[in-house]
């Protein structure tokens, strides 16, 4: 929903940036090693991305000249594992009603920017 958001209020300002949303999937990494859910990944592991394969939604994103507001993630099911892909963000968070409401609030509620109408 930020994206969207984010997306909507750079094409009213005749921005060129765009918004995109990467995601690794599920990575492979050291980050979580010494937890219980370490454990699972250890055990789960075959589902799972390496950390090179996590890295390349993100990688994939800042290189291509994809639409604003574009979702790239692992192209496997759930978009848990696979190669870069572009992918289709859920119905709710292509609503640009509660994007703009959820925007507004957390402005208020971080205090960046309370100038902003909650809706």
């Amino acid at each position: 929903m930020f994206s969207t958001e984010l997306q909507w209020r750079l094409t009213e300002s005749g921005s060129p940036v765009r918004s995109l949303i990467a995601h690794p999937g599920i990575a492979a990494t050291n980050l979580a090693g010494h937890s219980a859910s370490g454990k699972v990944a250890r055990a789960l592991g075959f589902l799972f991305n390496d950390a090179e394969l996590g890295a390349l939604p993100s990688l994939y994103a800042a290189t291509q000249d994809i639409p604003g507001n574009a979702y790239v993630g692992p192209n496997g099911p759930g978009s848990l594992k696979g190669r870069p892909k572009l992918r289709k963000p859920a119905a709710a968070a292509l609503d640009p009603e509660t994007a703009t409401r959820m925007c507004a609030l957390t402005a208020l509620l971080t205090g960046t920017g309370a100038e902003l109408p909650v809706v």
